[in-house]
């Protein structure tokens, strides 16, 4: 996994026998106190608004870009949303309720179960329109557009534009080029949408489902729900069915890089003891760590940079609603996460009908770090 090139720390000042001592407590070594960004847990509706005076229907994916704003697939309200850097949410694309897919103007376009979006460099926002089988686009002029595939054309065809058809994708990621990666979920597949809209396979094989490492097209995923980047250009895909996280290497290898396929848990420790629980989305923070959120699992991980897993929030297999730190919060269903620019994870709170946030704390005041 890439290294961050420097370690931040949180300097604790502890009281001892011998005097006062400062204990420095690294980054990788703190759980998150979650709190409610955004939504009225558990109630679903529609509804604008400051924080919790909003409201969101089954909210399934979160980006954020580099002011810190944060965009939701609303999916079952079938809308994309803002959240502001003040907290206030609005409706940046669709008409809620109404499903279909005409492109146009934000407030009069439509979009059928968007279960993912990303964001790119510019703030250009990209949607994977799940069962309009498209991935489309919402411009910095508000206007949103299909970049690729055909309403209603499900399938796994490569080619430009509308020619291109996906089966569901549920996740995506833009890359510095402005290349776009998709988690083509029903296709066990990740395609790549270059910047000339040319769409193809890039790793597994589409209808083939299973957790075989290898070269791009040998290798075979279970239902991976969405996909991230590193800063060196390394893939990382949630293999959600195989309850692993894998790796796309700039070669093109793919590799089990957490987890052992097709078993099921909630183990923390290295990388090649440890065990996940249904895996939905992944999220770097700028040190490395790479964050995890487990839809079934009901918790968020957290693999730091030397290939260790722990716990940073929430309760195994224990579904509810509850803010705070670490174990003491409860999350029902969450599938998404970003790291904003500020470092606090967003996490798309799906069953809670919410968006919640978590910064890190120390969870000892006893470890050293190992310096570099």
């Amino acid at each position: 996994m890439e290294g961050p090139s420097r370690w931040r720390h949180i300097v604790l000042a502890v009281l001892t026998t011998s005097g006062l001592t400062l204990i420095a407590i690294p980054a990788w070594a703190q759980n998150l106190v979650i709190t409610t960004l955004a939504g009225t847990a558990p109630t679903s509706g529609y509804a604008d608004g400051p924080g919790r005076t909003a409201s969101f229907f089954l909210p399934t994916s979160v980006a954020a870009d580099s002011q810190g704003n944060v965009f939701v697939a609303d999916a079952a309200n079938q809308l994309i949303r803002r959240i502001d850097v003040q907290g206030i949410v609005s409706t940046l694309a669709g008409v809620a309720g109404e499903t279909g897919e005409n492109d146009g103007a934000a407030n009069s376009a439509h979009f059928r179960n968007p279960n993912g979006v990303a964001v790119d460099r510019v703030g250009n926002v990209f949607v994977a329109d799940t069962d309009n089988c498209t991935i489309r686009r919402i411009g910095l002029d508000g206007l949103v557009s299909t970049l690729a595939g055909t309403a209603g054309s499900c399938g796994s065809t490569d080619g430009s534009g509308p020619v291109a058809s996906f089966g569901h994708p549920t996740g995506l990621v833009v890359d510095g080029d402005g290349t776009i990666f998709v988690a083509d979920r029903s296709n066990h597949a990740i395609r790549r949408i270059t910047s000339d809209r040319f769409v193809s396979t890039f790793a597994g094989s589409p209808g083939q489902p299973g957790s075989v490492d290898g070269r791009r097209l040998e290798a075979r995923f279970a239902f991976p729900f969405s996909i991230t980047i590193d800063r060196t250009g390394n893939l990382y895909v949630p293999d959600t069915s195989s309850h692993t996280i894998r790796r796309i290497s700039l070669d093109g290898t793919v590799t089990t890089f957490c987890g052992t396929p097709d078993v099921r848990g909630a183990m923390d420790g290295p990388c090649t003891a440890a065990r996940f629980d249904h895996p939905s989305s992944l999220a770097f923070d700028d040190l490395g760590n790479l964050y995890v959120a487990e839809s079934e699992g009901e918790t968020i991980r957290r693999i730091s940079p030397d290939g260790n897993v722990s716990s940073v929030a929430g309760v195994t297999g224990l579904p509810g609603y509850r803010d705070g730190l670490g174990s003491a919060a409860i999350f029902s269903h969450p599938f998404g996460l970003a790291v904003a620019p500020d470092g606090s994870v967003i996490i798309a709170d799906t069953f809670n009908q919410s968006v919640r946030s978590g910064s890190a704390v120390p969870t000892s005041s006893r470890r050293r770090p190992a310096h570099r």
